[in-house]
């Protein structure tokens, strides 16, 4: 039997820590903040282990108004996101540097939790946004939000991945 209780994730990393909880569904970095004060923690799974048919994107945001009313800023703004993926995907450890000296954090936290991301490059991310791919990733996602009652209804992707911009720019 199961008790399923919702948590905060900073109540989740004490909870566990302190084994008040035999078990938590958690994302990084907190799991490599738990693993500080457990080090025999077992990863019952985790994000690698259902890609590609899956994984939980980042994403860059834009209203619609922007999009629309300056397509030349988007295309710019696009092209950078995509040098910037090809330079991360290349050179992970001085992204990292750069990374930590931006945000005034230490470059080993940062390492760390680089170690749990998959960093594509853009020509891989173009693939897998023309075979439909990451249309199916943002729709297991809205799936996932509508089991959740987060949404009413899934939405399709198409209605707002940008993916012919991504591809274009």
């Amino acid at each position: 039997d199961l008790d399923i209780v919702q948590m905060d994730p900073s109540t989740i990393v004490a909870a566990f820590a302190s084994k008040q909880v035999d078990a938590a569904g958690i994302w990084y970095p907190f799991v490599g903040i738990i693993q500080k004060s457990v080090p025999d923690l077992v990863e019952l799974a985790k994000n690698d282990d259902f890609y590609p048919q899956t994984t939980f994107p980042s994403v860059f945001i834009a209203r619609n108004d922007l999009v629309e009313g300056n397509p030349d800023l988007v295309r710019n703004v696009v092209r950078a996101i995509k040098d910037a993926q090809d330079f991360r995907a290349a050179n992970q450890d001085k992204a990292i540097e750069i990374t930590s000296k931006l945000l005034g954090i230490p470059a080993d936290q940062l390492k760390t939790e680089a170690g749990y991301g998959r960093f594509m490059t853009s020509a891989e991310l173009i693939k897998l946004t023309k075979d439909g791919t990451v249309n199916g990733w943002f729709s297991t996602m809205n799936d996932l939000f509508k089991t959740f009652g987060k949404l009413e209804t899934s939405l399709d992707p198409k209605d707002y991945y940008l993916g012919d911009q991504y591809i274009s720019a």
